[in-house]
């Protein structure tokens, strides 16, 4: 109940704080993940939130605040750019396989991909996107 009333920030601040680590590895295993790749999601994700809330420019900007890139599960891992570390693109597929977990009918990859198409002049390159991405298993 108490997290859907603090903000992300402290949520992101809430479990990394968690002094057992057992608890962080239980809630990390609902997503499938390891727990030290959810402590750096939810930063990476808190920072992402904080650029788009303050009308910040993110579309071909090189994040700082790099998030681990996830070995595992291979859905995840196959979605990733391992060559483009702290561009969007890593950002949107990490935030397409949470959409399944959370929301499973979800509408997310087609909304993506129209987006993108709807923006020939954007240069997904620099956004991190693979020239292949749509073919990519994570986006059927």
């Amino acid at each position: 109940m108490t997290a859907e009333v603090i903000s992300l920030g402290q949520l992101s601040m809430w479990y990394n704080n968690l002094k057992n680590r057992p608890d962080r590895q239980a809630i990390a295993k609902v997503y499938g993940l390891d727990e030290s790749v959810l402590v750096s999601l939810a930063h990476h994700l808190t920072y992402i939130r904080n650029i788009c809330a303050h009308h910040g420019r993110l579309w071909n900007k090189q994040v700082t605040v790099k998030m681990i890139v996830p070995t595992s599960p291979a859905s995840l891992k196959l979605a990733m750019n391992g060559n483009a570390q702290g561009r969007v693109y890593n950002t949107i597929a990490v935030l397409g396989y949470l959409m399944d977990i959370v929301a499973p009918n979800n509408q997310w990859r087609e909304q993506i991909a129209g987006l993108m198409d709807s923006c020939p002049l954007a240069d997904q390159a620099a956004m991190g996107f693979p020239s292949n991405w749509k073919n990519l298993p994570a986006w059927d």
